[in-house]
């Protein structure tokens, strides 16, 4: 929902249709959690290791 209006600018730009009366396309779907899902994972694994290197 929060990609909405984003999709809705793109449209014009890439000529195609992100985000229609259903919701936004499978595939964008897809890209968003290929993005988020590794980021996530990184943002993760950086903080528990840096709380593990710090000195008690």
């Amino acid at each position: 929902m929060l990609l909405t209006p984003i999709l809705w600018k793109l449209e014009p730009i890439l000529h195609m249709e992100l985000a229609g009366h259903s919701g936004p396309s499978d595939w964008v779907f897809y890209v968003v959690w290929a993005v988020a899902i590794p980021a996530l994972f990184l943002l993760f694994r950086f903080t528990v290791l840096r709380k593990r290197k710090e000195p008690k």
